[in-house]
């Protein structure tokens, strides 16, 4: 859980320093009051990256130099249903994590880059062990479009999944994006005659071990969610029916693939074939929601998909994670929200929302207006 949240300069927050409670939070407050900013700041602490912008420059509050965010988290007992301690000795373990955004000078230029620092217990590490101290589970309005969404947000969502869960699989997408980008290289040179065919077997190679280690990974996680999602989709009220995920994309022979396909590649420029092509789909009895579902059963199996989530970091890193719901009111309605936090008790829950839900009773409230964040 994360216990104490300080925030310097990021977006409209100037200052906020807040203690957390292990439960419930609320963030109440107007549009644009930085409700979502607070949130962000958090998924930024879990996973070294922002849900809403690649530009770091973004992060940072207008007219400021830099934008901090720091957080002190406790990892509490997983117990299971007969009370066994299922953490053992991360029990109790207590982390503080720092992401410092500032611009760095590069050579002789004037221009400086913006970067993301790293720190763990105040010492500065590389992001690829930074990811995924702190798991969180996000829930957010223009998600609900993720059925319909393209290949590459989909694709995004599962790598957000396991990046956070397993350390190897973040070192290995990275991995492999480099590679890409070296045959990307490659191929352009192959189109104007510079290189030959033969210039990308050791590239390849590497591509394809990294290719199946990332499958690998992803099918895993497509499994555990087809073994679970039916459940919380119908405990959540969704129809009763058969429920499959399906991916697609695996290549028996990727290395193959890649040479036929070598010609296309090189004169659009692209690697056709590979991880970064793949697709996800959610079949209701043989039919794809996205395109016949409606869009509350699009809401209600992204929020089935979450809830499934969350049991799968249980599961895999023995960690309970934050839940983080931007303003759920505005896509569910009240009574759907309180019955949502009640199967969530026992987590810590980091919602935002306009105005208090009258038969909400617990948890610890705060006003977010103009930047400033208060306890009330």
């Amino acid at each position: 859980m994360l216990s104490k949240l300080e925030i310097q300069n990021f977006r409209n927050l100037a200052q906020v320093e807040i203690e957390l409670a292990a439960g419930l939070n609320i963030f109440r407050g107007s549009n644009a009051a930085g409700k979502t900013n607070l949130l962000e700041a958090i998924f930024l602490l879990s996973t070294g990256k922002s849900f809403r912008t690649a530009r770091n420059r973004d992060l940072i509050k207008i007219e400021s130099d830099f934008a901090r965010v720091r957080g002190e988290a406790e990892i509490l007992p997983l117990v299971s249903e007969s009370g066994e301690n299922l953490t053992d000795e991360l029990s109790g373990k207590k982390l503080k994590l720092e992401v410092i955004i500032a611009g760095v000078s590069k050579g002789d230029s004037s221009k400086k880059e913006i970067v993301k620092n790293f720190r763990i217990n105040d010492g500065r590490v590389e992001g690829l062990k930074f990811v995924g101290q702190l798991p969180a589970v996000l829930f957010f309005p223009e998600e609900i479009d993720l059925l319909a969404a393209t290949p590459a947000n989909r694709r995004k969502f599962l790598n957000l999944i396991l990046v956070q869960s397993n350390s190897q699989y973040l070192q290995n997408i990275s991995e492999y994006q480099k590679i890409l980008r070296a045959r990307r290289a490659l191929l352009l040179n192959y189109k104007i005659g510079r290189t030959k065919e033969g210039d990308f077997d050791f590239w390849d190679e590497k591509l394809v071990l990294l290719a199946q280690a990332i499958w690998q990974e992803r099918i895993s996680l497509i499994d555990f969610l087809n073994n679970n999602f039916s459940q919380e989709y119908q405990e959540l009220g969704g129809k009763k029916a058969e429920y499959i995920i399906r991916y697609h994309g695996l290549r028996d022979n990727l290395r193959g693939d890649l040479k036929k396909n070598l010609k296309y590649d090189a004169e659009h420029g692209v690697t056709s074939a590979g991880p970064h092509r793949d697709n996800w789909s959610v079949m209701q009895d043989q039919k794809d929601l996205a395109i016949f579902g409606s869009r509350g059963e699009w809401r209600l199996c992204v929020l089935a998909l979450k809830f499934t989530v969350a049991k799968f970091f249980q599961i895999k890193t023995k960690h309970l994670p934050i839940i983080l719901l931007d303003d759920p009111l505005s896509e569910l309605d009240e009574a759907k929200t309180i019955a949502i936090l009640k199967r969530l008790e026992g987590q810590q829950v980091i919602l935002t929302m306009h105005d208090q839900i009258p038969n909400i009773n617990q948890g610890k409230v705060f006003e977010v207006k103009e930047g400033m964040v208060k306890n009330l």
